[in-house]
């Protein structure tokens, strides 16, 4: 199963950046890069002229895609993910939440050895190969890799405080809770690489909190209406559900549903 890595930028980016990060990676890019210059106008043909400069490179695997957009960063970082995921030319993606500036963890020939099934999906790469038994011992920006038609996609709400990592977050979240926990880990020898950000920068305001509730509650019914002869070990699963994100809620939706 080959993989592309997904991963977004702006106009500004340095260009020397984006080739280091490709040498490192040597497989296929999806790149979702935004712009905020209007059309005809002079920003607009120099970034066009520093792509075509780009183009004749011929950078092997790099699918670029641009986008126009008001504000650089206004929106949340996960749409720009999303649509690097959507136009990936792979049946499975590493999104890349940090920026360009930190090299890629592992490269593309690492991941692909790794013979990746689809049941071996969703898995983070770290440089500190371990079982992750909670959340919050997640690190904060680790690359994670899907299948890119895996019916979550990273939310695209509003967050106060927002950042890459908080953004992240918030994805990383709603992979967690979906595989109930069951995240494999690829590790890397690449310990010269750190996250990009601390847990301190990560946003736990009430819009979070709430976020990742209703992340549960969405589990839950789904689980619920299925029944759990519809998943393996369905017993387990729903007892880490019930740890994870509180019994008393996870109880009233499961009697809800049922009665």
């Amino acid at each position: 199963m080959d993989v592309a890595a997904c991963l977004w930028t702006h106009e500004l980016q340095d260009f020397a950046v984006l080739r280091s990060w490709i040498s490192h990676w040597q497989g296929p890019i999806s790149l979702l890069m935004t712009t905020s210059a209007k059309p005809k106008s002079n920003p607009q043909a120099a970034l066009f002229h520093r792509l075509n400069d780009l183009k004749a490179e011929n950078l092997p695997g790099l699918s670029l895609h641009l986008l126009h957009v008001g504000i650089h960063e206004q929106a949340s970082s996960n749409v720009y993910l999303n649509l690097a995921r959507l136009f990936a030319p792979t049946a499975a993606v590493m999104l890349v939440p940090a920026n360009l500036s930190y090299s890629p963890l592992v490269s593309h020939k690492a991941i692909v050895s790794e013979r990746l099934s689809a049941r071996q999906l969703p898995l983070i790469v770290t440089d500190n190969p371990q079982n992750w038994s909670t959340f919050t011992a997640l690190p904060v920006l680790p690359p994670l890799v899907i299948q890119r038609n895996h019916p979550v996609w990273c939310t695209e709400r509003y967050f106060l405080r927002k950042t890459r990592a908080s953004d992240w977050r918030a994805c990383l979240w709603q992979f967690w809770v979906d595989s109930f926990g069951a995240f494999v880990d690829v590790g890397t020898s690449n310990s010269s690489v750190r996250d990009s950000a601390t847990a301190s920068e990560v946003s736990n305001d009430r819009l979070s909190v709430r976020f990742r509730a209703e992340t549960c509650d969405l589990v839950a019914r789904t689980m619920a209406t299925l029944g759990l002869r519809k998943y393996k070990d369905g017993k387990k699963k729903l007892q880490w559900l019930k740890e994870t994100c509180g019994q008393l809620s996870v109880d009233k939706i499961f009697k809800y549903i049922e009665r």
